[in-house]
C-alpha cells in the first residue's frame, strides 16, 4: 500500500469539489414514463391479438385470481405498463445515485428483459405459446429499453456548481 503526502506551503488546501448532482425535470420524466407505459401496454395488447388471430395460440398470462376478476390478458397488459413505470423509478434512482445513470439503467433493464424473454420456457406449456410469450416479453422490454433512456437524456440537466467558498 502506497501512502501519498502533500506538502503544506502555508496556503489552505481545498479538496476537489465533487460535481453537483444533476437537476431532473420530474414532470417531463414521469410524463415520459407514463407515455412509455402506454406504449408498452399497447405492445403487449397487440402481441396478444397477433398470437390469437395469426397463430391461434395463447400467450402465457397470469390467471384470474381473487377479487380482481380480471382476465389474464388484462393483467398481462397492465403488467407491461406497470413494468414501464417501475423502470421509470429505476431510472430516477440511477440518476440520483450513480455516476453514469443511463449506462447502469441500460444494463439493469436489458438483463430484466432477457430474463422475462426466457421466463416462459421455465413452465410447462406448448412450445408455440412459450415462443410467442417470449417474443412478446422481449418486445415490451425493448420498448422500455429504447424509450426511457431518451426520456432520461431530455430530462436530466447538469447541476449548477456550488459557489466557491470564501476564505477570510
Amino acid at each position: 500500500m502506497t501512502m501519498e503526502y502533500s506538502r503544506y506551503d502555508g496556503e489552505p488546501q481545498l479538496a476537489p469539489a465533487s460535481p453537483p448532482p444533476p437537476v431532473i425535470d420530474m414532470r417531463r420524466l414521469w410524463g415520459g414514463g407514463l407515455a412509455t407505459a402506454l406504449v408498452a401496454a399497447l405492445v403487449a395488447w397487440v402481441a396478444v391479438l397477433i398470437a390469437r388471430a395469426v397463430f391461434h395460440a395463447e400467450l402465457l398470462t397470469p390467471e384470474s385470481r381473487g377479487l380482481t376478476r380480471a382476465s389474464g390478458t388484462t393483467l398481462y397488459v397492465i403488467s407491461a405498463g406497470a413494468g414501464a413505470l417501475i423502470a421509470t423509478l429505476i431510472l430516477l434512482l440511477m440518476v440520483a445515485l450513480t455516476p453514469r445513470p443511463l449506462a447502469y439503467f441500460g444494463w439493469i433493464i436489458g438483463l430484466i428483459t432477457v430474463a422475462c424473454a426466457v421466463l416462459p420456457f421455465t413452465v410447462e406449456a406448448p412450445l408455440l405459446d412459450q415462443l410467442l410469450t417470449g417474443f412478446a416479453n422481449l418486445a415490451v422490454g425493448l420498448v422500455i429499453l429504447t424509450l426511457l433512456p431518451k426520456v432520461g437524456y431530455s430530462t436530466i440537466r447538469p447541476g449548477q456548481p456550488a459557489p466557491p467558498p470564501r476564505l477570510q
